[in-house]
């Protein structure tokens, strides 16, 4: 099965492809356009389940980024673990956190929705 993990490199992101992978399902790494954050989970994971990660750049806010990888790919189920969640950047920046955070679970919701109807997503928060 393939799945997409959206803030894959968060606290839980790692663990939850790491069990994905080694049950022998595809596993899709949505992180933020060019951040280089998919470096950071690098010494969670094993070199074979990482380097096992389809990784796919996008930032949660850009509709049409989101449905391109929608319309690329077939995924049976979507993780939704990704959040703007560093407390000092939510005081300075609450407006730009709540964008980050409700845009882009619906961004996520819409694409679900529209392209892959029978794909089961699951939200974290």
């Amino acid at each position: 099965m393939n799945f997409l993990i959206t803030g894959i490199t968060g606290f839980a992101g790692p663990h939850l492809a790491d069990l994905l992978i080694k049950n022998k399902h595809n596993v899709y790494g949505l992180i933020l356009c060019s951040n280089g954050r998919e470096n950071d989970i690098r010494d969670v994971l094993s070199d074979e389940v990482y380097n096992s990660i389809k990784w796919v750049y996008s930032d949660l806010r850009n509709l049409r980024s989101l449905n391109n990888i929608f319309k690329e790919n077939e995924f049976d189920g979507v993780f939704h673990l990704a959040a703007q969640s560093h407390p000092p950047t939510s005081f300075l920046d609450p407006v730009g956190t709540m964008e980050n955070n409700v845009m882009g679970s619906a961004n996520i919701i819409q694409c679900v929705s529209d392209n892959q109807p029978n794909c089961k997503l699951m939200f974290c928060s």
